[in-house]
């Protein structure tokens, strides 16, 4: 079947890929960096990328940097953290900030979420440097503690002007932020996530290995990824399996990874629904492709998203999903198509429509997965993903030099 391309929406304002062109030097400011967050992990595969394609990188976290995926450990990229604390503002880290871009001289500064554009905005005009891009990997600013994002909104708007190019993660957000007059609609476009689609795959050997480690036999079993805070709905995630057990004529279980400060409240919820014998709380995985593939299904019960990673990986790998209709998920997730997508907040909905997988015909069941895996690959696929970024940094790049760059 052949999948609709979701590019369009960029694909005028974005040149394609000279082969022969000289890369350069790029900065990513990311405000956190390491695994177990979408966007950390999405600068992460970036970063690989571009360095496998000769650009010279260099990742500096405005907080202090936790653990780190293994490949970009072993390679030559430098890492370097402000040292910054969570959720409070320091004017030491301009300083700091200042100081790394006088080291590198990068040719382009690329930010990841809002405290980390805002930093750089704040910096350019005390430490020129050619090209500056802000990327917002939300559907909103709001914090992953469910306090408002408006300050950071309308700052984002007061410092438009020291920015050459905003991007976020799905046209959802675009959309968001265009309406509410975060950024301008000619200086915003849609960038999706990448995925690396060699990594994640169907493959029975892992599939095998992960239900013999994982203790999985005959069970169906749901996969659910995220941290335990407000916007992923773990709550209403154990209210939709509780129901899904007590009327499911198969035996279901359901696996999440991640961690967070509401895993106590979770657990709690979930003795108080009587399933503890049903849920198992695995903690931060490293190794996702194997539960992915140890799985039978994939749920995502957010209120609040951009463009998840783990939506990518699940489709990649071919998991029917079952997911909340927020941010990029429907994007993601095509309705009968390799998954269901559900109003957020409604346990009852999100119930049905894992019951509705469940009792999908194996057949039927094999499409969705096809059907996933050719999404991702097309749309998705990390290699199509850099070769867009790289045509946006040499044209910004030609831009601010006057001259072609090879």
């Amino acid at each position: 079947m052949k999948v609709q391309s979701l590019e369009g929406a960029v694909a005028a304002t974005v040149a394609e890929p000279n082969v022969h062109s000289r890369p350069g030097r790029v900065m990513m400011v990311s405000t956190a960096l390491g695994v177990g967050g979408g966007a950390e992990e999405q600068v992460m595969l970036l970063s690989l990328g571009l360095r496998a394609r000769g650009w010279e990188v260099r990742i500096v976290s405005l907080v202090p940097l936790i653990p780190v995926s293994a490949e970009l450990e072993a390679s030559d990229i430098q890492l370097a953290s402000l040292g910054m604390k969570r959720g409070i503002p320091d004017p030491r880290a301009m300083l700091s900030l200042i100081k790394e871009l006088r080291g590198f001289q990068p040719d382009i500064v690329h930010c990841h979420m809002p405290q980390a554009n805002l930093l750089a905005r704040a910096v350019r005009p005390f430490q020129p440097f050619p090209v500056l891009i802000s990327t917002l990997h939300n559907l909103t600013m709001e914090r992953v503690n469910g306090s408002s994002g408006r300050f950071l909104e309308l700052a984002h708007r007061w410092t438009d002007r020291f920015s050459d190019l905003t991007t976020a993660i799905c046209n959802a957000a675009v959309n968001n932020y265009v309406q509410r007059g975060s950024v301008p609609a000619e200086k915003i476009a849609v960038f999706y996530n990448g995925v690396n689609t060699l990594d994640f795959q169907a493959d029975a050997e892992l599939r095998q290995e992960g239900r013999r480690t994982l203790g999985l036999e005959g069970e169906f079993a749901w996969l659910a990824i995220g941290r335990f805070e407000r916007a992923k709905d773990f709550p209403n995630l154990i209210q939709a399996f509780k129901i899904v057990v007590e009327q499911a004529q198969q035996e279901v279980v359901l696996l999440i990874c991640g961690r967070g400060s509401l895993e106590n409240d979770i657990r709690a919820q979930v003795q108080a629904c009587g399933i503890e014998e049903r849920v198992r709380f695995l903690g931060v995985r490293r190794d996702i492709p194997r539960v992915m593939n140890a799985a039978d299904g994939f749920v995502l019960s957010s209120y609040l998203e951009g463009l998840p990673m783990v939506l990518l990986q699940a489709s990649s790998v071919g998991m029917p999903i079952v997911t909340t209709d927020v941010g990029g998920n429907a994007e993601v997730v095509i309705e009968g198509a390799n998954g269901f997508v559900v109003p957020a907040r409604d346990d009852r909905a999100l119930a049905r429509a894992m019951q509705r997988v469940l009792k999908l015909p194996d057949t039927e069941r094999l499409r969705m997965s096809e059907f996933g895996r050719q999404l991702a690959r097309e749309n998705f696929e990390i290699e199509r993903i850099l070769d867009r970024w790289e045509a946006l940094y040499r044209e910004q790049m030609r831009r601010k030099s006057g001259r072609p760059i090879h």
